[in-house]
């Protein structure tokens, strides 16, 4: 049995949770990968670290509130061309968003996405009993 230092769990619980917003950006590769890899993270390392699963929760809940509003944007645009650029907006403000909130995640902190409404609950405790 391996057993780790506190600074070795706290590093890793961080780099899960970085993960989890980084792989938002799995959505640029293939369809619904901006929730397929959060999604994934957060399946795979959110009963061993409370941090994680903060994390994971916040990112999901972003990353399906702009897949609804890009999926209603584009239907939309059929109707109302002008909209097409909102929809590429929209992308780019989710990638950067992803990128920020990972940056974020790498420094300790929990990043507040933006205009997202809560879709899971969020445990705003970002504390880590492994830290």
């Amino acid at each position: 049995m391996t057993v780790y230092s506190k600074t070795q769990t706290r590093l890793g619980s961080q780099f899960w949770a970085t993960a989890c917003h980084y792989s938002a950006l799995a959505g640029l590769i293939f369809p619904f990968g901006n929730i397929i890899g959060p999604f994934l993270v957060w399946q795979y390392r959110k009963n061993r670290s409370q941090r994680v699963d903060t994390h994971g929760r916040a990112a999901l809940n972003f990353q399906m509130n702009i897949s609804l509003l890009l999926i209603g944007l584009l239907l939309l645009s059929g109707f109302f061309k002008p909209l097409v650029v909102t929809v590429y907006v929209t992308g780019l403000l989710s990638v950067i968003y992803a990128v920020v909130a990972a940056m974020e995640a790498r420094q300790g902190n929990l990043f507040e996405y933006p205009f997202a409404f809560e879709m899971m609950r969020l445990d705003n405790d970002d504390s880590d009993p492994a830290a």
